[in-house]
């Protein structure tokens, strides 16, 4: 009798750890169809020139991001980090900062969103030049550079901070530049 009890014991923790196994494998499978929560970049609007003042010159463009997974995310905070170090750039001062575009917040602050599953919104990047000389030469000595727009995201997975580099042409804000003058 001790050896069928045994047996039996033996029989039901292998039929749970094969229940275990398979219920791991299951959970797994569903949330791997849902998706991590991710942000799809798509091509954001051709830049802007909003303000021209004489020494400073407010830029401003437009990117849509889209949720494309099973599940709810949250946005806690998106902030852009200019790569355009003064060694490099002479001829003003460059600051950046976002927003979500349906907030109109002119402070700066990010203000969470809860992005609901299959659903879009978009963030407003604004880039501020204070020229230390002129408007016309900071605008024609102006190189290419960089933006990291970094954002902290919560949803099923621990919270974690993502980033992306977004490039700006600077013929591209040459361009809008022009068109907001006239």
């Amino acid at each position: 009798m001790d050896e069928e009890w045994k047996s039996m014991i033996f029989e039901g923790m292998t039929i749970i750890l094969l229940v275990v196994i398979l219920g791991y494998a299951l959970i797994r499978q569903i949330l791997k169809k849902q998706g991590n929560a991710t942000i799809v970049w798509s091509q954001h609007i051709p830049w802007t020139s909003q303000k021209n003042r004489d020494n400073q010159l407010v830029f401003s463009t437009i990117i849509p991001i889209k949720n494309d997974t099973g599940i709810d995310f949250t946005l806690i905070d998106v902030f852009p980090r200019l790569q355009l170090p003064e060694e490099q750039y002479k001829e003003g001062i460059w600051r950046a900062w976002c927003r979500r575009v349906d907030t109109k917040r002119q402070d700066g602050y990010w203000e969470a969103a809860i992005l609901p599953r299959k659903t879009e919104n978009a963030i407003e990047i604004f880039l501020v030049l204070d020229s230390l000389k002129t408007v016309d030469t900071a605008m024609m000595n102006l190189p290419d550079f960089s933006i990291d727009l970094y954002w902290l995201i919560v949803c099923r997975n621990p919270q974690r901070v993502e980033w992306q580099r977004l490039t700006v042409a600077a013929e591209k804000l040459r361009e809008a530049w022009q068109r907001g003058e006239k």
